[in-house]
């Protein structure tokens, strides 16, 4: 119950809608969760290890803001990480390894066809995903995963502001060169990916901040 409740209260923060800075009230959550208040509890102390909540004093629990300083370092790690783990996908990627990613593409493009930024945006962090395991290194994916569940809800931000990425062939572009075998060119796409994704929503972070 723990578990479920963690991944349902998860869901609620990365979607915004538990706004950052919001209080967590636990009757209004067991309500909505239709959880009890051990469970309830032991969800809030998961969520606050991965950093999304933050606990004060008597029982105080408000959802973590989004922090410039915390995109940085989500931004760093995905500069080491992402582009080490495309290296090695591009050199042992498998036919059944490509064919996933060729099928998260086409959903990507579903996605953007209809104008589902939602969709298309778990397409994208599926696509992370499927790349770092195909690293064949175990735990770089296990790395990566937990960076981009640090970096969804800057995700979402991202789309919020102004939807749909402008950039439909930058996924294309990075699945090719791991398609053609050339781990430079793969890490190469990696990296100029996730530094515009650093700084398209560092940007706006700034901007909104400076605006309050």
């Amino acid at each position: 119950m723990a578990a479920e409740a963690a991944r349902q209260l998860r869901e609620l923060i990365v979607r915004l809608e538990l706004p950052p800075g919001s209080v967590l009230r636990e009757a209004e959550l067991c309500q909505r969760l239709q959880v009890g208040r051990t469970p309830l509890r032991e969800a809030i102390q998961r969520l606050a290890h991965e950093d999304l909540v933050r606990v004060y004093p008597r029982r105080v629990t408000v959802v973590a803001p989004l922090d410039p300083a915390d995109l940085k370092q989500v931004a760093e790690a995905r500069q080491v990480l992402e582009p080490a783990v495309a290296m090695l996908a591009a050199r042992q990627v498998s036919g059944e390894e490509l064919a996933q990613l060729d099928e998260i593409l086409a959903g990507m493009r579903r996605a953007r066809a209809a104008g589902d930024w939602e969709g298309y945006l778990r397409c994208d962090y599926e696509l992370h995903l499927a790349v770092a395991r195909a690293s064949g290194n175990r735990l770089l994916a296990q790395a990566v995963e937990q960076t981009l569940a640090l970096g969804l809800r800057f995700w979402y931000v991202s789309f919020r502001w102004v939807g749909l990425p402008g950039l439909p062939d930058h996924h294309d572009l990075l699945v090719n060169a791991i398609r053609t075998r050339d781990p430079e060119l793969a890490r190469q796409r990696m990296l100029e990916h996730v530094t515009l994704f650093q700084e398209r929503v560092g940007g706006r972070l700034t901007e909104e901040r400076r605006a309050k």
